[in-house]
C-alpha cells in the first residue's frame, strides 16, 4: 500500500520545453536577485529579476504552481545572499553548518506568503490591482 499516491502527469515535448524555459527564468531571476544585494555592485539587476519573475508568475494559474516556481526563485536567491551564515570553514561547529543548511531550505517558505497573497488578490481584484498591491 502506498501512503502517498501521486498521479504522474505526462507532458508533451512542447510542454516540457515551456516548463524548462520557465524553470530557467526562475533560476535567472533568483541569480539576478541574489547579485543585486550588498556585496555586489549590481543593484539595478533586481529590476530585471522581477521582470522575469512576474513574466512566469502571470503564466501560472494555480497556487501550487506559483508557489513551486517562487520557491525555486527564492531558494537560489537565499543561497547567494545567505551562504555565509553556515560558516563554511575548516573548524566550524557542525551545528552551525546544519542550521545554515536548514535556513537555506526553510527561509524561502516565508516568501511564499507574499506570492500566496498576490495569487488571492489577483483572483479577487484583478491582475493590475494585484501588481499594484504586490509591493505592499
Amino acid at each position: 500500500m502506498k501512503l502517498f499516491k501521486r498521479n504522474k502527469i505526462y507532458l508533451s515535448p512542447g510542454q516540457k520545453k515551456i516548463r524548462n524555459k520557465e524553470i530557467s527564468f526562475a533560476v535567472i531571476s533568483g541569480i539576478l536577485l541574489g547579485v543585486s544585494f550588498t556585496p555586489f555592485p549590481f543593484s539595478y539587476f533586481s529590476f530585471f529579476a522581477l521582470i522575469a519573475f512576474f513574466y512566469v508568475l502571470e503564466k501560472r494559474d494555480s497556487l501550487a504552481s506559483i508557489n513551486r516556481f517562487s520557491y525555486v526563485t527564492f531558494f537560489i536567491f537565499n543561497v547567494i545572499t545567505l551562504y555565509w551564515i553556515g560558516s563554511w570553514t575548516k573548524e566550524t561547529d557542525p551545528f552551525l553548518m546544519i542550521s545554515g543548511v536548514l535556513l537555506l531550505f526553510f527561509n524561502p517558505l516565508f516568501y511564499l506568503i507574499i506570492t500566496t497573497i498576490y495569487y488571492f488578490s489577483k483572483r479577487s481584484f484583478g491582475k493590475k490591482t494585484a501588481l499594484l498591491l504586490f509591493p505592499l
